[in-house]
């Protein structure tokens, strides 16, 4: 009878945590008026200049709020900033967001325009391929870039970066560490 009753309250405590959970994943009414008021002073910085800032506000009102609006204003300073992996990113994010029953006519206008922005820089996205020689058969290779470590088997595999400048680090175990640096463009 005992552990009937306590499988039914791990049962219920289950339910009770998987709902809010849930309830969570959905802003609330403090979150949408918290991301507002980051997206305000997001853009306040944007028209002044100071990218840094407003890409710090953006990003805390996207985390809170998860709009389409946010997430196309901080795609937006992204690029500025030269982040386009990064704003591609909050940009194909906008098209996993459900279409909210009320969705205002702005909201709309972001998704498209949050469409095309990806769109656009999909040309932009550089690659880095690395080629590891000189090792031998057994070696482990331990490769990072910018301090990212890169995964045994997707080494060899086409890997996507802003442009600029990265860093490749590479070492055996045991062994010296080799660095290069890699300049990334796009035509």
């Amino acid at each position: 009878m005992t552990s009937s009753r306590t499988l039914a309250s791990v049962v219920l405590i289950a339910v009770a945590l998987s709902s809010v959970a849930h309830a969570q994943k959905e802003p609330t009414p403090a979150d949408l008026e918290t991301a507002r008021e980051l997206y305000k002073q997001g853009r306040e910085l944007e028209k002044k200049g100071d990218l840094k800032g407003a890409l710090e506000k953006l990003l805390a009102a996207h985390a809170v709020g998860r709009t389409p609006l946010t997430a196309i204003e901080l795609a937006r300073v992204e690029v500025q900033l030269g982040l386009v992996v990064e704003a591609r990113e909050a940009c194909l994010g906008v098209a996993r967001m459900p279409v909210a029953a009320d969705e205002s006519v702005r909201a709309t206008a972001a998704r498209k325009d949050a469409a095309k922005l990806a769109e656009d820089l999909k040309a932009k996205v550089a690659t880095v391929i690395v080629q590891i020689a000189n090792v031998q058969a057994g070696d482990h290779v331990n490769v990072s870039l910018d301090g990212v470590a890169i995964p045994d088997v997707a080494l060899s595999e086409p890997r996507k970066v802003n442009p600029g400048t990265h860093l490749l680090l590479a070492h055996v175990d045991g062994g010296a560490e080799v660095q290069c640096s890699v300049e990334c463009g796009y035509s």
